[in-house]
């Protein structure tokens, strides 16, 4: 108990100091978990590990061995209270709460009482997440193949139009990028460019119409037996993976997530899905504009007469 006590404290201490860009200076920057890229990688198993019933460890232990590592006063239940539930990622408990809590379980129970703070955290979860293809296209998005992409990551939107590099999917696949998002995972130098790229992919693509879309613009070449086997591996390969918090596709899915929120670029993209994509369909909209002003031209002209005679 012990133990785990002095790490959890060791972690939140972490928090601090990576939150800040600071690495913990009597760590090596390379050290597997207190690094800034253990820190980012370990710390949502450690999250998930702490509200586990069978794991609780008794925040007064927190509390004591405080006092043993600083050397200072009995620290309060507000301060601990605080530590444990920012490194939870949860809201804050009401400032008159002064009661120390239980254990992680307790207090992350209790921050959920609050609905607005889970509300807000659900609309900043939602700013690294983005509509599928589909929705994307709905919303005027246009998909377009980058011939001189150098990396996966090679992503940009602009201007509506989102270009990204093609991707092949084959049998092997699956195995070749659980092997290589574990070795990003354990080696700090190695970046995280592809772990990134997959769960940009599964936030993309939800179903077998994202992967058909995506298809048809040139940018999944598949050799799996159906689109639904395709959606069902990006689903499942970005599962517990994080992205990196410095990745630059951060930046384009807040980019596209603007995109889809101004309503004109949806009703310019439902104008040219319903009359544009098909020759007859437009032709037709012509002549029945046409038709409309020949008609009010006529009622003009058989009306103005009238009223100069009077």
């Amino acid at each position: 108990m012990l133990t785990d006590g002095c790490f959890l404290l060791e972690m939140m201490r972490a928090r601090e100091h990576v939150h800040k860009g600071e690495a913990l200076d009597d760590y090596a920057p390379n050290d597997p978990i207190f690094s800034i890229h253990g820190f980012y990688f370990l710390r949502p198993d450690i999250q998930s590990d702490m509200i586990l019933m069978e794991n609780q460890l008794p925040l007064l232990v927190l509390q004591r061995i405080s006092v043993v590592q600083r050397g200072i006063s009995w620290p309060s239940a507000k301060d601990i209270n605080k530590m444990v539930l920012h490194f939870l990622d949860c809201p804050l408990l009401d400032e008159d709460n002064d009661e120390l809590g239980l254990h992680p379980l307790d207090l992350f129970h209790k921050s959920f009482r609050d609905l607005q703070p889970v509300l807000s955290r659900l609309d900043k979860f939602a700013e690294v997440t983005v509509p599928s293809a589909v929705e994307l296209s709905e919303a005027g998005v246009n998909f377009k193949k980058s011939n001189n992409a150098k990396s996966v990551c090679d992503i940009e939107f602009k201007n509506g139009v989102l270009r990204m590099p093609l991707i092949r999917v084959y049998d092997e696949t699956e195995k070749s990028y659980l092997n290589i998002m574990a070795f990003e995972r354990l080696y700090m130098y190695a970046g995280n460019d592809v772990t990134d790229y997959l769960i940009f992919m599964d936030n993309m693509i939800n179903s077998e119409r994202d992967v058909a879309l995506l298809r048809s613009k040139g940018l999944i070449k598949s050799g799996l037996g159906s689109d639904k086997d395709v959606a069902q591996l990006f689903n499942s390969l970005s599962k517990g993976a994080v992205m990196s918090p410095f990745c630059k596709l951060l930046d384009v899915q807040k980019k596209m997530n603007d995109h889809c929120r101004k309503p004109c670029n949806k009703w310019q993209a439902t104008f040219k899905h319903t009359y544009l994509s098909n020759p007859w369909v437009f032709i037709s909209l012509v002549a029945a504009v046409v038709l409309l002003v020949a008609t009010l031209m006529q009622t003009i002209y058989t009306v103005v007469p009238f009223y100069t005679k009077r």
